[in-house]
């Protein structure tokens, strides 16, 4: 499979995993804002009733889909250096399964790596795009 028809699978895939977590996940979730304090990530999840807090789960289960697939994009625009973002996300993901699944306690650093999160997404979005426009500029000179 080309590049290309590679970035158009992962793309559909995006958006095949990202709406259904658009539509399940609780509003204000913790994976959308780009800091919180512990008390404030132990105070959301406390206000969130049962059925909110499964939901949320099964959205943190799809942000592990989610995670390697905007990954992919990001390495094969991007090279090794794309794994980055998804690292950091994970980072912030998997304690937020084992606390909804098992009780764990949630890391006091989370906020921050939410921060960290959302600036190195920006940053490889932005090279991606650069990267993208890049290969199309490429193309048309080509013809």
């Amino acid at each position: 499979m080309t590049k290309n028809k590679c970035l158009i699978v992962l793309f559909l895939l995006l958006a095949c995993v990202g709406i259904p977590m658009l539509m399940i996940g609780p509003p204000h979730s913790l994976d959308v804002r780009l800091y919180y304090s512990h008390a404030e990530a132990m105070q959301w999840f406390d206000s969130l009733i049962y059925d909110e807090k499964t939901n949320y789960l099964i959205n943190e289960c799809l942000d592990l889909i989610y995670i390697a697939v905007y990954t992919g994009i990001f390495l094969i625009l991007n090279g090794k250096w794309g794994v980055i973002p998804g690292i950091i996300d994970l980072m912030e993901t998997i304690p937020i399964i084992l606390f909804l699944k098992n009780g764990n306690e949630l890391p006091e650093y989370l906020g921050i790596i939410s921060m960290a999160k959302w600036i190195a997404g920006v940053v490889f979005i932005v090279l991606s795009v650069k990267k993208l426009l890049t290969l199309r500029n490429a193309s048309y000179s080509l013809r």
